[in-house]
C-alpha cells in the first residue's frame, strides 16, 4: 500500500505502522464555488459524496475532478483525459502536499478541497456526504431529501450497517489470503445480499418509499458487483442480477441521471483489473459483461419497483 510519511512518498509499505496519521475534518461555510471534490469513479466510497452532490443538484456550486482509472506508482494520478480541474496538479498526492507539506497517511479519495482556506476540508466519504446532505439542503436544486430529520438516526444506522456488511465486506473477501478466510467472508457477503433482496421485496428503497443516504451508501457497491466483484474478488456464488429485487433496485436507481452519469462500467474495470496487481498480476481486463440498462426486461422490473 502506497502512502506518505512526513511528506515523503513511499510507493510500497505498511501505512498501518505509521505512528501518526494526519486527519482533516474542518468544513467551512456553504458558498458556491468554494469547494472542489476529488474522486475516482472506481472507488465506491468516493462515489457516495459525488452521488450526493449530483442527486441534490449541486453541480453548479461544487466542482469535481476524477483521477485517471490507471494509477502511477501506486497512487492516483491525473492525465489528459482526467485532469485536475481545480489546482492543475499531476497526482492526488500533490493535493495532499498542498494541504500539508509533511503529511503522513494514505492518499485516498474522496478529497473535499476548500479553495478559500487552501486546504483539505475532509477526506471522509460518509462525513462529506452527511455535510452535503445537511449543510447544503437550503441551496440544493432538486427536491430530494437524503437525510430527513425524522429518520436521521435510523438512516445513519443503516449506513453503518451497509458499510460493514457490504461496502467493506466485499474487500475482505477479495483480499483474503487463505481459503477458509475467503470462504467465510464471501458467504457473509451473499448472506447479506440475500437478506437485502428479501427486504427490498416489499419496499422501493432501503428506508421505504423515499430515496435517502442509505441508498447512496448501498448503490455504489451493487453497481460494481457483476462487472468487477463477481470476477475480480471471486464473489461468483451468484450474480447480482440473479437476485430479482436487488437487481430491480439497481435498475430503478440507474434511471436517475445522477446514478448513471457516475457509474462508468469500463472505468470500473480498467481501474480494478489494472491497479490491483496482487490479485490480477497480468492486468488482464475482461471484455464483459455488457449490461443493457434499458432492455424490455429491465423496463418491466423498473416499472414493478416504481409501482411499490
Amino acid at each position: 500500500m502506497a502512502y506518505m510519511k512526513q511528506g515523503g512518498w513511499l510507493s510500497d509499505g505498511d501505512a498501518e505502522g505509521l505512528v501518526y496519521i494526519d486527519t482533516f475534518g474542518e468544513f467551512g461555510e456553504v458558498e458556491a464555488g468554494r469547494y472542489h471534490l476529488y474522486v475516482s469513479y472506481a472507488c465506491p466510497f468516493a462515489h457516495r459524496p459525488l452521488l450526493t452532490m449530483q442527486l441534490m443538484g449541486l453541480q453548479n456550486k461544487i466542482g469535481f475532478s476524477s483521477v485517471s482509472p490507471f494509477t502511477y506508482e501506486g497512487s492516483w494520478k491525473f492525465d489528459k483525459d482526467y485532469p485536475d480541474h481545480n489546482l492543475g496538479e499531476r497526482c492526488l498526492l500533490d493535493v495532499y502536499k498542498r494541504a500539508k507539506a509533511d503529511y503522513s497517511g494514505k492518499i485516498t479519495v474522496p478529497v473535499l478541497w476548500d479553495n478559500a482556506s487552501n486546504t483539505i476540508s475532509s477526506n471522509d466519504s460518509l462525513g462529506i456526504s452527511i455535510w452535503l446532505a445537511e449543510a447544503w439542503d437550503s441551496v440544493k436544486e432538486s427536491d430530494v431529501d437524503l437525510l430527513p430529520s425524522d429518520q436521521r438516526e435510523a438512516i445513519l444506522s443503516r449506513c453503518e450497517w451497509i458499510n460493514d456488511n457490504i461496502n467493506v465486506a466485499v474487500y475482505r473477501a477479495g483480499f483474503s489470503r487463505q481459503q477458509d478466510e475467503y470462504e467465510k467472508s464471501a458467504l457473509e457477503v451473499f448472506d447479506t445480499l440475500a437478506a437485502l433482496d428479501a427486504e427490498l421485496s416489499t419496499k422501493r428503497f432501503i428506508m421505504g418509499n423515499r430515496l435517502t443516504l442509505a441508498d447512496v451508501c448501498l448503490f455504489p457497491s451493487l453497481i460494481r458487483f457483476d462487472s468487477v466483484y463477481y470476477i475480480h474478488y471471486k464473489l461468483n456464488k451468484q450474480l447480482l442480477s440473479q437476485f430479482p429485487n436487488l437487481w430491480g433496485y439497481v435498475l430503478d436507481m440507474m434511471q436517475l441521471s445522477a446514478c448513471r452519469d457516475t457509474s462508468p462500467q469500463d472505468y470500473f474495470k480498467q481501474h480494478y483489473f489494472s491497479a490491483q496487481t496482487d490479485i490480477n498480476p497480468n492486468k488482464i481486463i475482461p471484455i464483459g459483461p455488457t449490461i443493457d440498462w434499458d432492455s424490455e426486461q429491465s423496463a418491466a422490473l423498473v416499472a414493478q419497483r416504481q409501482s411499490m
